[in-house]
């Protein structure tokens, strides 16, 4: 079914009366964009896998009595969705409601949450937000001499308005929040941020509505023993957002063309098997055939 192009931001007010549960079940992630590339292009197998429903058994932290790292990332996400809607004490509110699914995680997320509030008072909030957690989708075209369109389309954590100076006009921002495990650069979410500003800019309906996008604000919530909050701007050249839109046009449905292998897996890129700060979490699966530590769509592998 094709998608339609997004002409004005739609951005909905998280429900009352939800458990953490149904959050995770109804959450999801673009359509396309940036995971549907950039991860793609990092490690074409890793996407495979994970696509499969393949999970390292360490991802799910039962032993240690908490949520895994994609679910407080999600829990983070819908209280400060929470808070800019409803307001700080409602967010905290909510966070007390759903204590008792959250185990061991309550107590860093309650940190954190007076951690943003401390660093960011609602009261003295200098960003005015058009939008959060809204979908936008782009028809670029496939190329200058294909005109058939290349629907991409990114889930924005915030669309915000930033103060230029007393004598200049608000600027459009993305505001991308990462909640993650040690302080340090983003450079890694380069990718992400090329993406953002090339699918928001390269459709005019929203550019002549609400203005070009000017650049990338990181926020990291940095999940140490004592929780920290930052904000870190980030400007794309032309040329990246036309490299951004060059990825875009690999495939029609989101999907990076590589060359599948005869058992039908994807070639391994080494850069991504040992990564940043540690290996890859399928890098036993994928270079020794290790099935004992996963789970596929959560029952063990046999």
């Amino acid at each position: 079914m094709p998608l339609t192009p997004t002409t004005q931001l739609i951005s909905e007010p998280p429900a009352h009366g939800r458990t953490f549960t149904d959050v995770l079940a109804h959450s999801s992630g673009s359509a396309a964009g940036f995971s549907a590339n950039s991860e793609w292009l990092s490690c074409p197998e890793k996407s495979r896998l994970r696509a499969m429903g393949l999970k390292h058994k360490g991802w799910g932290a039962a032993e240690k009595n908490e949520l895994n790292a994609l679910e407080f990332g999600t829990l983070m996400h819908e209280l400060l969705r929470y808070r800019v809607w409803y307001g700080h004490e409602a967010a905290v509110g909510q966070l007390t409601a759903w204590a008792p699914e959250l185990r061991d995680s309550y107590v860093k997320a309650a940190l954190m949450l007076a951690t943003y509030e401390q660093t960011f008072p609602q009261a003295t909030e200098p960003l005015r937000f058009l939008g959060v957690e809204c979908e936008v989708v782009t028809n670029i075209r496939m190329g200058p001499d294909d005109p058939r369109p290349c629907f991409r389309s990114v889930r924005y954590d915030g669309i915000v308005l930033a103060s230029g100076g007393p004598d200049t006009a608000p600027q459009l921002y993305s505001l991308e929040r990462k909640t993650t495990a040690r302080s340090g650069s983003m450079a890694g979410y380069t990718p992400q941020g090329m993406v953002q500003m090339a699918l928001w800019n390269s459709n005019k309906a929203l550019v002549d509505q609400y203005g070009p996008m000017r650049g990338i604000i990181f926020e990291p919530l940095i999940k140490t023993k004592n929780p920290s909050c930052d904000r870190v701007p980030a400007y794309f050249s032309p040329e990246q957002e036309r490299l951004a839109l060059t990825y875009m046009r690999y495939s029609e449905n989101g999907t990076v063309t590589f060359q599948q292998l005869p058992d039908g897996s994807y070639p391994k890129m080494l850069h991504a098997c040992w990564g940043k700060y540690s290996p890859c979490d399928f890098i036993n699966f994928c270079h020794e055939g290790v099935t004992g530590d996963y789970l596929l769509n959560g029952e063990e592998i046999e």
